[in-house]
């Protein structure tokens, strides 16, 4: 949770580095880069000028941390990754989400309609793994990315399509299968949304309807040693 607040340092406080000492007890902490990670999020959404579909596949590599049950640390591992902690338990199935990303929906504000979904890539050098008490330093030099397709408003001679439907996939990694944390996020209502709101599940997928706007920005955190 230390490091997930250091990247909401970066990401939204404008921040272009952080250094935090953290004292690995009883596991061991891993840098998983995108290439050397089995999950991926799928996210599908229309183009507002009418140019059709958008299918984007986003890899968000992870910091994992490792209980290890021979030296007394226990059994749990812990990801940080795309914004959020998670939680679960070697050798069970089912997962838990211990800390939320900053996505969210105005559901009756200035913004009605709104989604704000915000992507966090880390990377590094290399598969960097430690153990002990560490300095880690995480760095964002980077403007982030930004998509935002408004749905209502007519731009460019185009006629405005009207509230859309945005898509969304979880792919696991099946030696970290993370994805039971992740639907109760998405189902249980992400911030801003009323009672009843949100993404819904449809097959392997969660889609979100009535949204008038999409904002899609994408953060790269770079692992700059650990």
């Amino acid at each position: 949770v230390t490091l997930r607040n250091d990247i909401r340092a970066l990401t939204f406080g404008n921040v272009p580095y952080r250094e935090t000492t953290v004292r690995i007890a009883g596991g061991n902490l891993e840098l998983i880069l995108e290439a050397d990670s089995g999950d991926k999020f799928v996210l599908e959404y229309p183009q507002a000028s009418g140019g059709g579909y958008v299918t984007r596949d986003f890899e968000s590599g992870e910091l994992r941390y490792s209980q290890n049950a021979v030296t007394g640390g226990g059994t749990a591992v812990f990801s940080l990754e795309n914004g959020a902690v998670l939680k679960r338990e070697k050798g069970a199935a089912g997962s838990l989400m211990v800390a939320e990303p900053r996505w969210y929906f105005d559901a009756d504000g200035e913004n009605s309609g709104t989604l704000v979904i915000v992507l966090t890539k880390l990377e590094g050098e290399r598969r960097y793994s430690s153990g002990g008490i560490r300095d880690i330093r995480l760095s964002m030099t980077t403007a982030p990315e930004t998509v935002d397709e408004d749905y209502v408003t007519a731009r460019g001679g185009h006629a405005p399509l009207g509230a859309q439907t945005i898509s969304l996939e979880y792919i696991p990694d099946r030696e970290n299968d993370l994805s039971k944390g992740w639907e109760n996020y998405l189902t249980g209502g992400i911030a801003g949304c009323l009672a009843g709101g949100g993404f819904k599940k449809s097959g392997t997928k969660y889609v979100f309807d009535n949204v008038k706007r999409l904002v899609v920005k994408t953060y790269t955190i770079t692992v700059e040693d650990m």
